[in-house]
Formats: C-alpha cells, sequence, structure tokens
C-alpha cells in the first residue's frame, strides 16, 4: 500500500524540545551510565505515559523498541546530533504506523528524566496523572 507523501508535522512541544536539545540547555551527559540503566531510567519514566495510552500489547511492544532506541540515542549523542537523531526516529517510527504525538511525549518525557530538568508547559510529567 503506498502511503500519501505529506510531510510529519512535529508537535510544537516536541519542536521546542529539539530546539532546547540544539542550543545546548538540555544538556544530557550519560558516559558514564551502562546501557541497561539508561533504558531502565527511560522505561520507568516513560511507564505512565504507555499506561493511559491503553496500548494492545504487540502496539505497546513496539513503542518499547522505540524507548530502547531512545534510551541508546540519548546516552551516545549529545546537541545538535541528538536533536536530529531523536527527530529521524520519530519519523522512521511514524512510518512504521505508531503515533507520532505519543512517540513525540516519550521522547519529551525521557529527555526531561535524564537531563533532570523542568519539562515545557502542558507535557506530560512521568509519574503525574
Amino acid at each position: 500500500m503506498k502511503r500519501p507523501n505529506t510531510p510529519l508535522v512535529l508537535a510544537p512541544e516536541f519542536r521546542q524540545v529539539l530546539e532546547r536539545i540544539r542550543s545546548g540547555e538540555l544538556p544530557i551527559v550519560l558516559d558514564d551510565l551502562d546501557i541497561d540503566l539508561a533504558r531502565q531510567a527511560v522505561e520507568n519514566a516513560c511507564q505512565p505515559v504507555l499506561t493511559r495510552a491503553g496500548l494492545r500489547r504487540v502496539t505497546r511492544l513496539q513503542y518499547d523498541w522505540f524507548l530502547r532506541e531512545l534510551a541508546r540515542l540519548v546516552r551516545e549523542l549529545e546537541g545538535w546530533d541528538l536533536a536530529f537523531e531523536l527527530e529521524l526516529a520519530v519519523r522512521k517510527w511514524t512510518g512504521y504506523g505508531l503515533d507520532p504525538a505519543l512517540l513525540g511525549r516519550l521522547a519529551e518525557t525521557a529527555v526531561a528524566c535524564l537531563a533532570r530538568v523542568p519539562m515545557p508547559d502542558g507535557a506530560d510529567q512521568g509519574g503525574a496523572t
């Protein structure tokens, strides 16, 4: 099935997070953190967001794979490179049929958790309901 050739418009909150990463306002340095610990931190932070989404098991597994990729990117990259790869990952997983708004919220939540900085107004908080 051929998909329409329309550009993906990212949520304003997610674009704001990407700009904060590019500007260096969100320094994330996890060089000393083991990949398993980084993955666990991302999964723990994003668990409430995924639970509220009410996904089917198979779809939930796809979002878990996205979170693993996200943890690797956040651990290995920073600045412009990280912002570029995060945007690319969201676009890639959207192409696989996942919701771009939910992917953006997951990326925002994970970045805020790992950077230990306040999230933009209106974004999901890890433990908030």
